[in-house]
């Protein structure tokens, strides 16, 4: 593995896996997603996107997170993986499937079959570290086989461990009802702290990692918060409470938001979406300045907001 002196890896729970706490998230080598400042380029090419990668890999970045909906992102990872002699821990998705639809099992199989065959030739492997279920719901684990049919493709060898994605609090502590299930992706950020306080303590009891998405807040936690629309107004003075708490510390705005999660000792990862190879050295930078102290994090505490509908970007009315 190449090692990162600004690099720490940590425990990615029951595995035993050893992952980088900065990991990548890859929706914008594949889709045009999230905020833009004026002028500014949308998703790479693939040969950038290619490149970027490469040099995440050289930062010491050996986890990297994709879905079958991100456009051709799994594409370009497997073309990246290619050209990197070391192994990489990869979490890929099944589509999009609303398991409690009237389905019946042979059917639910053979659609999940088909995602996990398509992201297999897509990312050039024999076996995806880590399968995700995509917007998991309570329903899809009390309702739908879809959990027991990833067991049966863990135990053929497609998949090394099951987990699921999960927007809301309920569904992620159902997740972890269920020894299945090695970890859990959530979104945590400065604004949305919701999974704080129950979902995380629960998934330490359980060994289960913690993968936290959103720590930018699909680009509302940088500077490119300037871009949101009138209608995310609230959204927008709360990132301005931020912004002024980031000065206060000495810090930038969006590295603020990523020290932040990376400040959190019971989270495995902390997924970095970036478009560009300075974004990716921005974050390098953030993992490599210290953590918070208790006094800092009890600030940030106070920094969260409750209304669903501001820290939901699903809820923004935009890409």
């Amino acid at each position: 593995m190449v090692n990162s002196p600004h690099m720490e890896y940590r425990r990615f729970g029951k595995t035993g896996w050893k992952v980088s706490r900065l990991s990548l998230g890859t929706v914008e080598l594949g889709l045009d997603y999230g905020i833009y400042l004026p002028g500014e380029s949308k998703k790479p090419t693939n040969s950038e996107a290619i490149r970027l990668l490469i040099k995440a890999f050289e930062y010491g970045i050996n986890f990297v997170d994709t879905a079958p909906v991100y456009g051709a992102s799994e594409s370009i990872i497997g073309e990246a993986l290619k050209q990197w002699p070391e192994h990489i821990y990869i979490a890929t998705k099944i589509g999009n499937i609303d398991a409690s639809k009237n389905m019946s099992r042979q059917h639910l199989q053979k659609t999940i079959i088909k995602s996990i065959e398509k992201s297999l030739k897509n990312l050039k492997r024999d076996t995806i570290d880590l399968i995700q279920i995509h917007n998991a719901t309570v329903k899809d684990f009390r309702e739908s086989d879809l959990l027991g049919i990833l067991v049966d493709a863990q135990q053929k060898g497609k998949v090394r461990h099951i987990g699921a994605s999960v927007y809301e609090t309920d569904a992620a502590l159902e997740a972890l009802d269920h020894p299945e299930i090695a970890a859990l992706q959530v979104a945590y950020n400065l604004l949305d702290q919701r999974m704080a306080a129950k979902v995380f303590k629960k998934s330490q009891m359980v060994d289960v990692a913690i993968v936290v998405r959103s720590a930018l807040l699909k680009g509302a936690l940088s500077e490119r918060y300037s871009q949101l629309p009138a209608h995310l107004q609230k959204l927008r003075e709360a990132v301005e409470k931020v912004r002024k708490w980031s000065i206060r510390i000495d810090d930038s705005l969006s590295n603020t938001a990523i020290r932040f999660c990376l400040s959190n000792n019971q989270l495995a990862t902390v997924l970095l979406g970036v478009r560009t190879i300075e974004e990716l050295r921005m974050g390098i930078d953030a993992a490599a300045k210290p953590i918070f102290s208790r006094m800092q994090l009890r600030e940030a505490e106070q920094l969260a907001i409750k209304d669903e509908d501001i820290v939901d970007p699903r809820k923004w009315g935009i890409q």
